[in-house]
């Protein structure tokens, strides 16, 4: 009789710390600002340099100079926020397909979140937080058209003014998104197949006097062995990802080889933590040790 007892294995790797301080992959990084003056802001408008606001006339964008925050006030609806430079390469924005945009915000009251995949002002997608405990993921077209195609409750629920973290990640057909607490806790996460828009560049929207915007980044989706989530860094959720069949090739020695020699690494400047961690060596060292354990098979007389 062979006793195998997989679901140990789950609960020891769900168990470790793996949101690790891993190494900054700059190169995958596309474009990348926390809209300081080191980040070309514009003095004389207060505008980030090649961001373009007066897409609806909705509301007025700015950066607060004593926060160095990207703000948005006088809102009387929803109102967009793009960025429409170059970005690493000389590839211009409104050309990329695959990609991954980020942003550290917080708000109070109304709905605000990313955009992505924008063909022009009324062509896009959006994902958001509305009050305090939703994560929706909207299609935006012409003549006033639109789609929810992604919805989830958030738990925990959005703290009013406290900082986020939102990602929305274009992968062909399937757009992934996620936000985080200050904490660094889940608070919701999906994945949605859509295939309405193929390209654009990407921003912010909202609709709310309360929304400041501290961080924004674009990154490459494809630069990342191991990340098998396309979250941006290489963790115990993608090594449950590669146990469960998930990875590009099936439950390959190779799949497993990349998440290993990739494991506590991160793509993004928003997802690297200054608290102290464990070493992603120890880590990965604990979940090989367990993954080692129960591979041997144990026989027992009948």
């Amino acid at each position: 009789m062979t006793v195998f007892n997989t679901r140990i294995i789950v609960i020891l790797v769900v168990g470790i710390p793996v949101s690790l301080a891993g190494s900054s992959l700059s190169a995958e990084t596309l474009y990348y600002t926390d809209f300081s003056a080191g980040y070309d802001t514009n003095p004389t408008d207060g505008i980030p340099d090649n961001w373009t606001t007066d897409h609806d006339g909705f509301a007025f964008w700015n950066i607060d100079p004593s926060s160095e925050e990207f703000i948005s006030y006088g809102a009387s609806d929803d109102s967009l926020a793009t960025y429409d430079g170059l970005v690493s390469g000389g590839v211009a924005a409104s050309t990329l397909t695959d990609y991954t945009v980020s942003a550290t915000f917080h708000k109070a009251g109304g709905r605000a979140g990313l955009v992505g995949r924008l063909q022009d002002a009324v062509s896009f997608y959006t994902l958001r937080v509305r009050d305090t405990n939703r994560l929706e993921l909207y299609w935006v077209g012409p003549n006033d058209t639109y789609e929810r195609i992604g919805f989830s409750y958030m738990e925990p629920t959005y703290v009013n003014d406290d900082v986020c973290k939102m990602s929305m990640t274009f992968s062909g057909s399937d757009i992934i998104c996620e936000v985080r607490n200050s904490s660094d806790e889940v608070m919701a996460e999906y994945t949605v197949t859509d295939t309405t828009y193929a390209s654009g560049t990407a921003g912010l929207r909202s609709n709310t006097d309360t929304f400041g915007c501290q961080e924004f980044s674009i990154q490459s989706v494809d630069g990342l062995p191991g990340d098998f989530d396309n979250d941006g860094d290489v963790d115990g959720t993608d090594f449950l990802m590669w146990q469960r069949g998930e990875s590009p090739n099936p439950l390959s020695s190779s799949d497993l080889t990349s998440w290993k020699e990739n494991f506590g690494t991160v793509t993004s400047p928003m997802n690297a933590s200054s608290a102290a961690v464990p070493e992603p060596a120890a880590g990965l060292m604990l979940i090989l040790g367990v993954m080692a354990m129960f591979s041997c098979r144990r026989s027992v007389m009948p």
